[in-house]
């Protein structure tokens, strides 16, 4: 198998288990913050979902797009609306925008380097591929811990 496709299935499974989390919690939950701190799991679901396009266009880009600080702030009110529903369905349709491009892409391109704003680390655009799934491991992983602060302790992946 490519990793391509690897990367294809390993993204879906992420996405089924983030949304089906997400989904577990009750709507008062959605948008509550331990001690009015840190992130809601609805932010984060937000982040999933605008990460899952920035990454087809880098892909296809093969370069990282302008982001400034008005970029940002026009993605935080884009999503500052949106409801878990439209958190997963922009996820969806846009992953599988994401899927076209990774099938096509070859594994050439995946060890091309690109230039990135954060670390002091080499990147290629095998990270930039992986992103989505790593991002929504992660936030899974938060939104899992959110969960147990209120009692839930199932496992939703």
């Amino acid at each position: 198998m490519r990793y391509q496709d690897q990367l294809i299935n390993d993204t879906q499974a992420a996405i089924d288990s983030l949304f089906k989390a997400a989904h577990a919690m009750p709507e008062d939950k959605l948008t509550w913050k331990v001690d009015d701190k840190g992130r809601t799991a609805l932010s984060l679901c937000a982040e999933c979902a605008q990460m899952i396009p920035m990454t087809t266009e880098m892909l296809k880009a093969k370069a990282m797009p302008p982001m400034d600080e008005s970029a940002m702030e026009e993605m935080g009110k884009q999503s500052a609306a949106w409801t878990l529903a439209d958190c997963e369905k922009i996820c969806r349709d846009e992953s599988q925008k994401l899927f076209a491009v990774l099938r096509d892409y070859s594994d050439e391109d995946l060890k091309k380097p690109i230039a990135l704003p954060f670390g002091d680390r080499d990147w290629r655009m095998t990270d930039v591929a992986s992103y989505p799934l790593w991002n929504m491991t992660y936030h899974l992983g938060q939104i899992s811990f959110i969960q147990t602060l209120y009692g839930d302790n199932e496992m939703y992946f």
